[in-house]
């Protein structure tokens, strides 16, 4: 394909992605917000190479790493995590964990559904979920700007506060959603006085965010 070396710099394909090497960390906001709301206990479906598993079994959590990707599973396990393959996953008992994540799933699959379902079936507590932020196009577009996820090839759904909402709520007793890991365009201006007058106010919160990367959503089970 004629400029596939620029297609490859471009897109990214997620079944391979985590496979990369080091740079491939844990979110720190992610991670902040399952150390807030998780149980003891906890299940990260879709785990891939285990990079959350990892972070929270450092603050103390019992973390178990599940994946249909078995590359992934296989790397997480090398590097300590737990794991169980999805199958078996499917198979244990109602309840089996306290928390279950969903961190950057839903996206990925055909039926979100039928994932959400399992995960609740799974959780005592609750689960957790986060997805790309997928509102405010039209904005970023005047600003000719773009989210970076709209680069993965593989995503299938592209989620609004609203649609996310409307697929989780039939699986909890309570359906919680905020948007989060906010930003200001100023920040991409090249180096500049002006840029570090902006990113001050910015830190300072006397600037309300302009756009918002991702969604987080509290499923309470219990």
């Amino acid at each position: 394909m004629i400029g596939s070396e620029i297609h490859q710099q471009v897109f990214r394909n997620t079944n391979q992605y985590y496979l990369q090497g080091a740079h491939v960390q844990a979110n720190k906001h992610l991670v902040r917000f399952a150390v807030r709301n998780a149980g003891a206990r906890i299940l990260d479906f879709g785990c891939a190479t285990g990079v959350y598993c990892r972070a929270l079994t450092e603050r103390g959590f019992d973390v178990t790493g599940t994946d249909i990707n078995d590359a992934y599973l296989a790397e997480a396990g090398r590097t300590g995590v737990t794991t169980v393959g999805a199958a078996e996953a499917a198979g244990m008992p109602d309840g089996s964990f306290d928390t279950v994540l969903l961190f950057e799933v839903l996206e990925h699959v055909e039926d979100p559904a039928a994932i959400i379902r399992s995960a609740a079936r799974l959780a005592r507590k609750n689960v957790l979920v986060s997805v790309p932020h997928c509102g405010d196009t039209a904005a970023l577009k005047a600003c000719g700007l773009m989210y970076e996820h709209f680069n993965d090839e593989d995503h299938r759904n592209f989620f609004t506060a609203d649609t996310l909402a409307a697929v989780l709520k039939p699986y909890g007793r309570t359906c919680t959603i905020v948007k989060g890991d906010p930003f200001l365009p100023h920040v991409l201006m090249a180096p500049s006085i002006r840029r570090r007058i902006v990113q001050a106010i910015g830190k300072a919160h006397l600037l309300p965010p302009y756009f918002y990367n991702r969604l987080y959503a509290v499923v309470s089970i219990a």
